[in-house]
Formats: C-alpha cells, sequence, structure tokens
C-alpha cells in the first residue's frame, strides 16, 4: 500500500513537472514572439520618423518628453497636408482665446476681439507605441 501511495505521488510530480516544462517553453515562445514584434514596432516607427521634417521630430520629442502634453500653436497658421500636425496621429482641439488689448479677430456680432488657440496630442494608441519603442531602445531614429 505505501509502495502504492508512494507511485501516486511520484506521478503527481511528473505531472507538475510537466505542465511547468510547458509553461516555460510557452513563455519563452510568447516572449520571442513579443521581441519579433517589438523589433518591427521599432523599424517601423524609425523608418517613419527619420523620414519626417525635421520640425515634426521636434513636435513628436516635445510630446515625448513632457508625457504627451498639449502642444499650442496661436493665430492662423496652416499645416500642409503631410504635416504631423494635419496627421491622423493627432487629435487636435481649436478654441478661441478672448484679447482686450490686441483685435487680432473681432467677432461681427459680439464686437469681441479674439485669438485661435489650437491644441495638439499625439493620439493615445500613437503615444503608447511611441513610448514602448524608447522604453525598449531609448530612442525612435535608427540613427
Amino acid at each position: 500500500m505505501i509502495l502504492f501511495v508512494a507511485f501516486i505521488i511520484f506521478e503527481i510530480l511528473l505531472v507538475f513537472v510537466s505542465i511547468i516544462k510547458t509553461t516555460i517553453n510557452k513563455n519563452k515562445k510568447d516572449n520571442n514572439l513579443y521581441e519579433i514584434m517589438i523589433e518591427k514596432l521599432f523599424q517601423d516607427i524609425s523608418t517613419f520618423y527619420d523620414k519626417l521634417y525635421p520640425s515634426d521630430r521636434k513636435i513628436i520629442d516635445y510630446f515625448m518628453e513632457n508625457n504627451n502634453k498639449e502642444y499650442i500653436t496661436e493665430g492662423e497658421i496652416g499645416y500642409t497636408s503631410n504635416s504631423l500636425l494635419s496627421s491622423e496621429l493627432v487629435d487636435s482641439k481649436v478654441e478661441y482665446k478672448q484679447i482686450k488689448d490686441i483685435p487680432s479677430t473681432v467677432d461681427v456680432i459680439t464686437g469681441r476681439a479674439s485669438i485661435k488657440i489650437t491644441k495638439y496630442k499625439l493620439k493615445e494608441e500613437v503615444y503608447q507605441k511611441f513610448k514602448l519603442v524608447i522604453n525598449k531602445y531609448g530612442k525612435l531614429s535608427k540613427f
């Protein structure tokens, strides 16, 4: 009877060891897949980043250094269609700030002067991907 109990305990231990080995191997495969995905993400982001105008790279750097804090512009500023700030990677919000001394834009109905304020932020999913690459590689550029 003691031999039978010892055999059952031994079999249970073998099953646990097998489960642990399988889990470890699966985690290694998952880690390898994760590393491959991060490397691909870095290649895609760095290729995109390196092709940007220097002014757009500075804006991305601003977002990354300031935890995606709003980048604010004042007045009527036109951006080309291939500019970062006119792309789908950023969200923008337009406000009008009242100004007492400077008649820049006067509302015809109210007669109040105001200036256009535009606030930009990277979309959260874009920011998180950039942040992931920076945490892994320390940079967004290949250079």
